[in-house]
């Protein structure tokens, strides 16, 4: 299943807490659609208080209104972009009980990759 190969590139991004977590993510279809569900419940949580720290970070150094501003619009156009390749990837199945499977990894690995994007550009300089 093409879940393994997504599993292995979050792996290496998000460390040994979503392994096991995903390692956990076995038995029938449904099964592995919750479990995935609350690892995606989990990462966007993460991804959003990076979000709500970069925006508490932006302070007296700053123009705080255009760099916030910014953020936003990055921020929106980044969603449509993941949306739209977790689409892509999701329609590969054509209508396969994979598909759901594809897209929450996916959105996992995506929203994984975005948060330490934000931390990498925002938390860490300065």
């Amino acid at each position: 299943m093409r879940l393994l190969g997504i599993g292995c590139a979050v792996l290496s991004i998000a460390g040994a807490s979503l392994a096991q977590d995903q390692a956990a993510c076995d038995g029938t279809t449904y099964e592995m659609r919750m479990c995935l569900s609350k690892i995606y419940q989990k990462s966007d949580a993460e991804l959003n208080a990076g979000y709500r720290a970069v925006l508490q970070k932006l302070g007296p150094h700053s123009d705080q209104k255009r760099h916030a501003g910014n953020l936003r619009t990055a921020e929106r156009r980044w969603i449509a972009y993941r949306d739209a390749q977790c689409k892509a990837q999701y329609d590969l199945f054509e209508g396969g009980t994979g598909g759901p499977l594809e897209n929450l990894g996916c959105l996992i690995e995506m929203t994984d990759l975005r948060t330490a994007e934000l931390k990498r550009v925002y938390l860490s300089r300065h």
